[in-house]
Order: C-alpha cells, then structure tokens, then sequence
C-alpha cells in the first residue's frame, strides 16, 4: 500500500491514476480498513471526475453501507448513522436516472434547484434533456428575452422539442425571433397564450418549425382562424393537433351560405363542396375550436371537409348551433370517433328544435359524445347519430342541458349495443323528458359505470337507487333530485359504501340526519 502510494505522487491525474485509486480502495476493503477505502475512492474521483461511471458509484453505495455499519456496531445511534449515510442522489445515481427526477419537475423548479449546490447547478444546467421542454407561465412575471436566450444556449445545439408560452405582459415579437434564431428545426409543441407579436414574426415560426411540428395550441385575438389554417397548410404537413381559442374566423363573408346548413337533414351547399376540395387537405387528427367569434356554420362547413383524418372534434363555447354541425359531420369526417359540443351561453339559437325528418349519418365507432347544453338536440338527431355505428367502444356519454330528450333517445341507445362495457362516465343532467324507464333500461347495460351525473332529474327515486345495477360506482350527483326520501338515500349509500367516493346532494333536499349518517358512512367523507 506505501508503495502503491508514492507511485501515485509521481503520476499525473488520468485515466490511470484513477484505476489504481480504485484498487487501493479494493485492497482496503477487503483487509477491513473501510475509512482508507472511502479515502482512496474519493481520490480517484478527484483524479478523473468526468470518468465518474456505475462502477464508481456500486463502489461507493458498498463502502457507504459498510461505514454505516460499523458506526451503529461502534455504539452510534440510528438517526446519527442515518444522517452520516445520507447521499446526494445527483452523485449517486445514474445519469438518466437523475435526469428522469429532474424532469418530473416544472421549469421554475428546476431553476430554483440550480441553487442547491455547484454540484447540482452543473448538472441541471449541462444537462441538454432539461432543456428541451421549457414551460412559462402560471406567474406575475414573465421571461425576459435575456433568460430565454440563457436557457436556450443550454441546450448546447440540442434541439428544443416543446415550448409553451402564458403570459400576457411577455414580449412575444422579441421572444418569437430569438426563437427563430436559434434554427428550432425540431419543434413538435407550440403552445402560445396571450402572446403579443406581429403576424408575420408567428408565421416566420410556423414556416421554421412547421415541418416537424405535431401540436399547436394558440389562445389570442392576434390572428384570424382562416389564417392559421393557411399557414398550417403550407408549412406544417405533420400537425397532428391543432386547438385554437378565443381568436376571430376567417374575413369571408357567409351570410348568403350559412342559411341552408341551418335546417336539419339539408345537404351541404355544392358551392361550399367545390370550394372545399380545391383548398388543400388538412393533417390534422384532434381539432378544438374554443370561443371563435364570428363563427358561422359556413365557415366549419369549408374547414371541417379538409380534415378526413379527424377523430376528435371539440367544439367549446360554440355560437353556432348543433344543427349543422350535425349536417356538416354527416358528409365528412367518417373517421370521427370523439365529439364534444358545449354552447355559448350567448348565443342565438332556436330553444324548440324544429320538426325532422330522419337521415342517418355515415356508420362511424363512436368513443365519446359529449352534447352539453346543445338545447337543439332532439331523439331524431341523437337517433340518426347512432343508428348505424358502433357503440361497444363507448367510454363517456354527455347530454346534459338537452331537456327536450325523452326516453326513446335512451331505448335507441339499448338497441344500438348489446352492452356498454366501456362506458364509465354517464351525465343526463337537467334532461327532464327522461323518465325512470328510460334510466334503467341504459343503466342495465352499463355495469361499469364509474361517475354519473343526475343532477336536476326529478324523474330520479328511491326505485332508481334500488334498482341500480352499477358495480363500481365511484361518484354520483344527485343535487336537485327532488323524489328521492331520507331513507332511499341512506339505503343506497349502506350498499355502496364500498366503493363510492363522492356523493353530491342538495342541501335544502337534505335533512341534517341523513347528511351526517351519509358523511358517517362514506369513508372518503367527500359528500
């Protein structure tokens, strides 16, 4: 061992030097001398600590337990070995490893965890993965284009993958071009949110990181929704998602188009076909469009003919009515397996759905149909869109607020599917022309439903909860279901406190008995 030592004075620090560090340390450990093993194993770091590997670090989790051991052996108390034991886990565990924790966090923490110690400030900020998802927002005070320039020269000519940007008060126009700059080839998330630049500077972006770019996400008045889907046709061949919120539609004119979309059963115009097919197709698979104004049924008649791949349709906050988005999806989109329509408050749209004839839409697989407070929807159109589709794969039904539904809606249903096995969220919220009948018979089919939502069905009583089928119900909302009694609702919650989770109840329907024998009983005590 001195002469291993006084070979090593004479040696430079390398790869060498370091190895017969490590045999030191193995020929201490081995004689039982583990203080001069730890000694000899924190030389060879020293020696080469790029060199640092797995070996190194199984090395030391051995001599560290051994120390351990002794100290406890030596007469130390538990919560001092434990503290002695303690381990940075960024020198201790493996390069993906650590990179895996840190990724787990959000950016501001990462930052914030730069300040820990040298040991890991240099790794979070030598670390290039870190840096290809960068995420601002959710604070008071926006990024600077200094900081954004810092974080990007950590990537170290690694591409940046996503890029989310929320804030009102951040300079967009500056943060935007040094974006450009750094030659952003590999984008694949544009997340962008009252973001204030020229237009011109956002298409420059979409042309730079359009040919890689799966997801776009932009929430603003800057831009019209027509132009977003000419850039998108011109530079992004790869979008997959595109989601788009509170902006203006396109600058065309419609009013003279619009008109014969609004009849049930009608055929879409041949103009619009005509023009629809000269324009390029769209990529796109998941579309969301949230509180477009200026939105008319003219403009998703021309937009939704150019996706034939879509299968997820959101329309949040919609100004035009479900009518002809029923007559629009009958003629396209026959991939389209998720709809979800949620109507303006404001908007003008006919209370009583008008008389209609029956025309089935094209046979699809329907995954999810969300109608929430669509107002227009009656059993006709509800009928005609799953009479000729398959409902087996039918995870979440949502017709709440359509209040001129009845049971032959549901009964339709029954009969379209032998069961729905995976159907775990049901909502018929406030659609009173339901009756307990109409309940039950869908209810019998569903045996895995998991959170329902009765809120304002007064057709909704003790026989109801009785006859329940449901397995393994997790939340149920039975506020404003004003024919159930105290004794039902003890009794439904005595034979389902297995599983449920969540029971809402309206207060004033509700004896103070029964609500604390129901929050006695429900051992999640979310009531």
């Amino acid at each position: 061992m001195s002469a291993m030592r006084a070979c090593l004075l004479e040696m430079d620090p390398d790869a060498s030097s370091r190895w017969c560090c490590m045999m030191a340390a193995e020929l201490c450990l081995r004689q039982n001398h583990i203080e001069h093993a730890h000694s000899w194993l924190c030389r060879s770091r020293d020696a080469n600590q790029w060199l640092v590997d797995e070996d190194w670090n199984g090395w030391r989790r051995i001599i560290q337990e051994k120390i351990a051991r002794s100290k406890i052996r030596s007469g130390y108390t538990i919560a001092s070995a434990e503290k002695y034991h303690h381990v940075d886990f960024v020198e201790t565990l493996p390069y993906d490893l650590t990179t895996v924790i840190f990724e787990q966090l959000e950016l501001g923490e990462r930052v914030l965890c730069t300040r820990v110690s040298k040991r890991w400030c240099a790794f979070i900020t030598g670390n290039t993965t870190l840096w290809q998802d960068m995420v601002f927002g959710g604070t008071s005070i926006p990024v600077e284009p200094p900081t954004f320039r810092a974080y990007l020269d950590r990537l170290h000519g690694k591409p940046l993958k996503r890029l989310k940007l929320h804030h009102e008060r951040a300079d967009g126009e500056a943060l935007i071009k040094l974006l450009v700059s750094s030659r952003c080839f590999q984008l694949h998330t544009l997340d962008f949110q009252d973001l204030w630049c020229e237009k011109h500077t956002f298409f420059d972006l979409l042309k730079c990181a359009g040919p890689t770019l799966r997801v776009l996400r932009w929430n603003g008045m800057l831009l019209r929704l027509g132009d977003i889907l000419t850039r998108i046709a011109d530079f992004c061949p790869r979008l997959v998602e595109l989601d788009v919120s509170y902006c203006l539609s396109s600058s065309i004119t419609t009013s003279d188009i619009a008109g014969p979309l609004e009849s049930y059963a009608s055929s879409l115009p041949e103009n619009i076909v005509k023009d629809a097919l000269q324009l390029p197709s769209l990529p796109i698979r998941v579309l969301r469009f949230s509180g477009i104004y200026e939105m008319t049924a003219a403009h998703l008649a021309f937009i939704l003919p150019r996706v034939p791949n879509l299968i997820q349709l959101c329309l949040e906050h919609c100004i035009v009515s479900f009518v002809p988005v029923a007559n629009i999806i009958r003629h396209c989109c026959p991939l389209l397996e998720r709809i979800t329509y949620h109507r303006h408050r404001h908007a003008k749209q006919p209370i009583v759905p008008l008389k209609t004839s029956s025309i089935p839409m094209v046979a699809r697989t329907w995954r999810q149909i969300r109608l929430s407070n669509a107002v227009v929807v009656s059993d006709t159109i509800f009928q005609d869109m799953i009479a000729r589709c398959d409902l087996h794969k039918l995870d979440m039904l949502d017709l709440s607020g359509n209040a001129h539904l009845t049971d032959q809606a549901l009964i339709s249903l029954t009969r379209s599917a032998v069961s729905f096995p995976h159907l775990s969220h049901l909502s018929l919220a406030d659609c009173t022309g339901i009756t307990e009948k109409g309940l039950l018979k869908l209810l019998a089919v569903s045996p895995n439903l998991e959170n329902i939502n009765l809120a304002g069905v007064t057709t909704v009583t003790d026989y109801v909860l009785d006859m329940m089928p449901v397995r393994t119900l997790y939340t149920i909302d039975l506020r404003r279901c004003c024919c159930m009694t105290a004794s039902g609702v003890m009794g439904f919650v005595d034979r389902r406190q297995a599983t449920l989770k969540r029971l809402y109840l309206s207060q004033d329907l509700v004896s103070p008995e029964t609500l604390g024998y129901v929050m006695r009983k429900i051992k999640y005590n979310d009531v």
